[in-house]
């Protein structure tokens, strides 16, 4: 008998290893380009989505009487008045920066008579034209209002201007008073208010234990037809989005030396107690009501 033959081990050719290797360089040359692209549409997104909360904020502080947020804006930061946006939506990662601004009117095409909004898109570095490129394509503005400033500046409204005939939602609800002058007893009046307090997302401000600070004026007419005015400041607690004020025993016959005609009550600010950096703030409008004497 003859022993059976000895088995050696077998490696792979040259050609099977060149053929692996193809097939592995072919395959990243395929999914490089892909990732890049979804990078690329996914960094795209985000840009869209940090414009669309900016527009949103500015719509909110225009609502609430706030139309200075571009004296402070810089490049990369909020301005301060533009509270509820944080800093890094204005400084995108991918290499877009935002710096908001008030165009005047006529810079725009679409508003040749109306101040308006406006954001600037410029690169920080990590990112080429062709990103500015895609952001202006993807912007849904006339193609007039898409500016190009530089070769690395482009230039487009905050916000379209209602389609004519569309139905323009109603504004965001605001801080306001509600009040009249009531008759009291013994020739004396009163003034009564009622504040309504409403947060940066135009919903009454309830999720949070704060005091509304108030400043009273009453114009008085002296004993001798002068025309004076006594105001002192005082501090109503929140109660389901809502403070009430009652001044009474103001006079209303000149039998008692003078007469209070009016009495004004003026917010002057806010003290948060609890939380004391709430999500949603206070909207800052400082809201006034003035009531005269009843007939």
């Amino acid at each position: 008998m003859h022993p059976p033959p000895s088995r050696r081990a077998r490696g792979f050719t040259l050609l099977e290893i060149m053929l692996v290797l193809l097939t592995v360089a072919v395959l990243v040359a395929l999914s490089v380009p892909a990732y890049s692209l979804y990078v690329q549409r996914a960094q795209l997104a985000q840009l869209l989505l940090q414009i669309d909360q900016i527009s949103t904020a500015v719509q909110i502080e225009d609502a609430t009487g706030v139309k200075r947020l571009q004296r402070d804006a810089q490049p990369g930061k909020s301005p301060p008045g533009l509270a509820v946006v944080p800093d890094a939506s204005f400084n995108e990662p991918g290499g877009i920066r935002l710096l908001l601004i008030q165009a005047p009117a006529g810079f725009f095409p679409s508003s040749p008579r109306e101040v308006r909004y406006g954001l600037i898109a410029d690169l920080t570095g990590a990112a080429d034209v062709g990103r500015l490129a895609q952001l202006r394509q993807a912007l849904s503005f006339d193609a007039a209002d898409k500016i190009w400033i530089a070769d690395g500046q482009l230039a487009f409204p905050l916000v379209a201007l209602a389609v004519s005939g569309a139905v323009t939602p109603p504004p965001l609800p605001v801080t306001g008073w509600e009040g009249v002058g009531v008759p009291g007893r013994k020739d004396t009046w009163s003034a009564q208010g009622t504040l309504s307090v409403y947060g940066t997302d135009g919903q009454p401000l309830t999720g949070v234990n704060a005091g509304m600070r108030i400043k009273v004026t009453l114009q008085v007419t002296t004993w001798d037809g002068r025309q004076i005015e006594r105001s002192w400041t005082d501090l109503g607690n929140l109660s389901a989005g809502k403070t009430s004020f009652r001044i009474d025993g103001l006079a209303a016959r000149t039998g008692k030396g003078e007469v209070v005609t009016s009495c004004r009550l003026e917010v002057t600010g806010i003290d948060y107690y609890w939380p004391r950096d709430p999500p949603i703030r206070w909207d800052g409008v400082l809201a006034s009501i003035q009531m005269p004497m009843p007939p």
